[in-house]
């Protein structure tokens, strides 16, 4: 949960540079802070650089996947559960299951309502 005065920072976790360009610009009209990476291993380095308060994450991607970086960041902290909220971002029906099965609560379908997204953004931000 983000306890600070300043607004959360989104970590934008996608292949296709369109719908990372819209929702950084979706994301900015809100207000909130956005990092961009086009796939996992570059989220990494993303939260290297500065640990996001959100992930929103897309799990198919041609390079590192999102399950490949989902992977990289429970090995980094094997005895704890994610360290970072995460939603799934995904234009994939049979996602939901294994979205679920790696332990994501928050999924959104592609394409998605504005207020959708956002909705889930803050309730990955309040639950955590």
């Amino acid at each position: 949960m983000l306890t600070t005065d300043r607004m959360a920072l989104v970590l934008v976790v996608d292949d296709d540079a369109d719908v990372r360009a819209s929702v950084t610009d979706a994301l900015l009209a809100e207000g909130y802070e956005v990092a961009e990476a086009e796939d996992g291993e570059r989220a990494l380095d993303q939260i290297v650089r500065r640990p996001p308060d959100v992930i929103l994450l897309d799990l198919r991607m041609p390079r590192w996947s999102g399950r490949d970086f989902l992977e990289a960041l429970r090995h980094a902290r094997p005895a704890r559960a994610l360290p970072y909220p995460i939603v799934v971002v995904t234009a994939s029906a049979d996602i939901a299951r294994t979205a679920t099965d790696l332990g994501i609560r928050h999924l959104v379908h592609k394409p998605f309502a504005l207020d959708d997204l956002l909705g889930k953004i803050r309730q990955a931000l309040t639950a955590g």
